[in-house]
């Protein structure tokens, strides 16, 4: 008995000892926790309270710690679960009801953030945190009047509050209050100088403001206080790389890059530094490198790819990998039944390998699917022509040949190859002191892609002009000079997970703004969804000119096609040759009714070339090959036939010729 009550003591004193051991090891992780995350290694801190919680899955504290390593991670459904299960032995608490908030923030869920932000205040109105969260909200809406008055007021209950100081400062740099931003900022060196996140966005807003000196000279001084911080060497080597020093920003790149290996905007800017340097293959190794650790980086691809066409002949087997990238992502279009997509994506591939036998006859097959066998037809010719043809392509071609039969270019003796076509011209265009330090020049690759991307819609010559502007003048000047009908300007902004593209049409002739577009894509293929949505919208807001390039008697042939958009029902309003010029406000043309010759009806449809029977105005057969032609609806080709006067024509006393010298006098 006595043996059995020592065994007895023991157990119980063992699983005392046990269960003391299991509390303080809990403790123990939780303490390395807090310290990994005062030093924002939050995947070090998240495995520390994992272990707590394994030890004691009721431990509040870590389930709120995790809370918070989560949202700094953007893992805001599962920080809101670790809320959840913290607030069972933490009932009616400020700061998990806050963090629960700034999570609904992240999730898109506004209505329950607002609620959650003012039930806060309602009780404690000195809550500053809360008062970010709703200038927060503020900011999202696009309201940075309203978010500044949110952080105006968290400064009125505390002063030297670092987080109202430096949001402040940016939410001023917004509103173009440069002053404002800089005395803000300044109050936050004052309060803050130890601090090198302070001289960090000081280095920022001196950077927005074109000041590469003094940013230089702030981020300096934030290195000097954490030499290892990998946001402020980035802007160190970003902001070198703004002013030129091209060696220097590289030698940053590579510390970046010995701190880790896996750093993929370190490598992306080292590509862009070695080819400033005019090493052009150590670029583009630093861009595979880039883009191996993060393929869906569309910014270092775009770079790569303009790398390889401009500097690199098209034999080069450095294009494979990037042809076959787009070959696979047109196969997904196709799937998807994406039909612009699929275009687009077909064009680029070929474009960084016209010779893939493979990819070519795909795209032949795609093209012979959605109607246009003309353009099929070429595509096995060019095959054939580089010696890549069997005896199934051979009798392919003879076959599409004899279906195709005479074509309507055969019939008038016309190639429409050699067509230059009337355009529309627009200049791409984009400016110096455009500064996204996540990619360094992004909005050039960007202008660049949107330039491309035209490349499938032949009616559009664009134009892309490589070095960056100064200033709105400077463009106006340049796109006048190059005779453009219309130019724009692209800007682009990015973060990790969303970007937006801008572009503003002009008026060559008067530099007035004729039409914006914006468009703003989250996830993968972000940028392409973007680009792809701007063209499109540009191309869509477009009016179709042609030109007539023959005539026998009435029947009249027109460089537009099927591929234009044109159809069998469509009508023509045949103008003089030269007189429909470029709205001055709009994407449309304008022209004078005096000039308005009559009207075509189509009778015949190629993919290129467009036939019909032209029907006069008045009298006489004004019409001549080179006259121009636009688009209208048949009944308003009725309408204008109806109420056709030729007296006004010519007034009376005032012939074309005296009209002319009358004009001529100034």
């Amino acid at each position: 008995m006595k043996k059995l009550l020592i065994s007895l003591v023991s157990v119980l004193c063992f699983t005392a000892l046990a269960f003391s051991a299991d509390l303080t090891s809990a403790t123990e992780h939780y303490n390395r926790g807090k310290e990994l995350q005062s030093r924002y290694q939050y995947l070090g801190a998240i495995e520390e309270y994992q272990e707590a919680l394994a030890k004691n899955p009721n431990y509040s504290v870590v389930w709120f710690s995790l809370a918070e390593c989560n949202y700094e991670m953007n893992e805001y459904a599962y920080a809101l679960e670790c809320l959840d299960n913290a607030e069972k032995n933490m009932k009616n608490s400020i700061d998990i009801l806050r963090l629960k908030g700034f999570c609904y923030i992240g999730l898109g869920r506004t209505e329950e953030a607002y609620q959650a932000f003012e039930k806060i205040l309602s009780t404690n109105p000195n809550d500053v945190e809360s008062m970010f969260g709703l200038a927060n909200l503020k900011i999202l809406e696009g309201s940075y009047s309203s978010a500044e008055s949110y952080y105006l007021e968290a400064l009125t209950r505390q002063s030297s509050n670092k987080k109202a100081l430096l949001s402040l400062a940016l939410v001023s740099l917004q509103l173009g209050k440069k002053e404002q931003a800089m005395d803000f900022m300044n109050k936050a060196i004052k309060f803050h100088s130890e601090e090198s996140q302070v001289y960090y966005f000081a280095s920022y807003i001196k950077l927005q403001n074109g000041d590469l000196q003094e940013a230089e000279r702030n981020i300096r001084i934030a290195l000097d206080l954490d030499a290892q911080d990998e946001n402020s060497n980035a802007l160190l080597s970003y902001i070198l790389y703004q002013q030129g020093k091209f060696s220097k920003a590289l030698e940053v790149c590579n510390k970046r890059i010995e701190i880790n290996r896996n750093n993929s905007l370190a490598w992306y800017l080292k590509a862009l530094c070695s080819y400033k340097l005019n090493k052009k293959d150590d670029a583009v190794n630093a861009l595979e490198t880039a883009l191996k650790i993060n393929p869906q980086d569309e910014v270092a691809r775009s770079a790569a790819e303009y790398i390889i066409c401009k500097d690199y002949p098209v034999e080069a087997e450095v294009r494979l990998p990037y042809a076959a990238y787009h070959a696979e992502s047109a196969r997904e279009a196709v799937e998807r039944f994406n039909t612009n997509l699929a275009l687009s994506e077909y064009i680029r591939t070929l474009k960084l390998n016209p010779y893939d036998r493979d990819v070519r006859l795909l795209y032949a097959d795609w093209l012979l699917d959605f109607g246009f066998p003309e353009y099929s037809l070429e595509q096995l010719k060019f095959i054939k022509d580089q010696g890549k043809s069997d005896q199934v392509l051979d009798e392919r071609i003879e076959s599409y040949d004899s279906y195709l039969g005479e074509t309507l270019g055969q019939k008038w003796n016309v190639d429409p190859l050699l067509l230059e076509k009337n355009r529309v011209s627009i200049g791409f265009y984009y400016y110096k002191d455009e500064y996204s330090i996540l990619h360094a020049d992004s909005t050039q690759f960007t202008a660049h892609l949107l330039k491309d991307a035209f490349d499938a819609y032949p009616y559009f010559d664009i134009s892309f002009n490589e070095k960056s502007m100064n200033s709105y003048s400077e463009v106006f000047k340049n796109a006048r000079s190059n005779k453009y009908d219309y130019f724009a300007v692209v800007h682009f902004d990015e973060t990790e997970r969303e970007n937006s593209i801008n572009v503003e049409l002009y008026s060559t002739k008067t530099g007035i703004s004729c039409q914006k577009w914006t468009c703003y894509r989250t996830g993968n293929k972000k940028l392409q969804a973007a680009i792809q949505k701007i063209c499109e919208s540009m191309v869509a807001s477009f009016e179709i000119r042609g030109k007539i390039i023959d005539r026998k008697a009435n029947d009249v042939l027109v460089d537009l096609g099927s591929r234009d958009g044109v159809t069998k029902d469509s009508q023509f309003l045949v103008v003089k040759k030269g007189m429909i010029k470029p709205a001055e406000t709009k994407t449309t043309f304008v022209h004078e009714k005096e000039n308005e010759l009559g009207t075509i009806t189509i009778t015949d449809l190629s993919e290129d070339l467009c036939a019909g029977q032209f029907r006069q105005f008045g009298y006489y057969d004004r019409m001549n090959v080179g006259d121009e032609v636009v688009i209208i609806l048949k009944e308003d080709a009725e309408k204008r036939h109806s109420e056709f006067n030729p007296n006004e024509l010519i007034q009376p006393g005032m012939t074309s010729e005296f009209s002319q010298l009358l004009n001529s006098i100034r």
